[in-house]
């Protein structure tokens, strides 16, 4: 009779598993896709909310259903790292007007902003810091995204089932 090992199998938790894939994939400088998403303009699926989903198991079968948790940045301190967040309007996650974006949560706390880990259409997923204002140098769509004050928590699925 085989030996069975299957009690020797160690279990990894999710949480670690996320934190290993992260920081696998931002080393190597790829996107992360999701053939579930829109596609990208370069005909990828490298949105920003397929690294939440495929990474760290954060649920995007319907963003509509995604409501807002904690303020990051009045909350920012108390917020583990790798935690998904998401820019929300009036709410909502808002991607149809191009304001909405999401990505995981990496601390870098200051009153000034904070930093996250993304990715955009047409780029791989790299550590990026947010400030307070957002940054200037696009539309202001872009501007709103990129605002600090404008991140919260996602609660992906306020309703069970989602």
């Amino acid at each position: 009779m085989p030996a069975d090992y299957s009690s020797n199998v160690m279990m990894i938790p999710l949480f670690l598993l996320c934190i290993v894939t992260v920081t696998v994939h931002v080393s190597a400088g790829v996107c992360v896709e999701n053939p579930n998403v829109i596609p990208c303009y370069d005909n990828t699926y490298c949105q920003c909310i397929s690294a939440p989903f495929e990474l760290c198991d954060v649920p995007i079968s319907n963003t509509n259903n995604w409501t807002p948790g904690a303020h990051v940045m009045s909350n920012c301190e108390n917020i583990p790292l790798y935690t998904a967040v998401a820019t929300f309007d009036n709410g909502h996650y808002n991607w149809q007007d191009d304001l909405g974006h999401a990505g995981l949560f990496y601390g870098d706390c200051t009153g000034s902003g904070f930093k996250i880990i993304d990715q955009w259409c047409g780029r791989v997923m790299d550590y990026t810091y947010y400030p307070v204002g957002g940054y200037t140098d696009g539309d202001e769509a872009y501007r709103w995204r990129t605002d600090a004050v404008n991140y919260y928590v996602i609660n992906p699925c306020p309703v069970y089932p989602c």
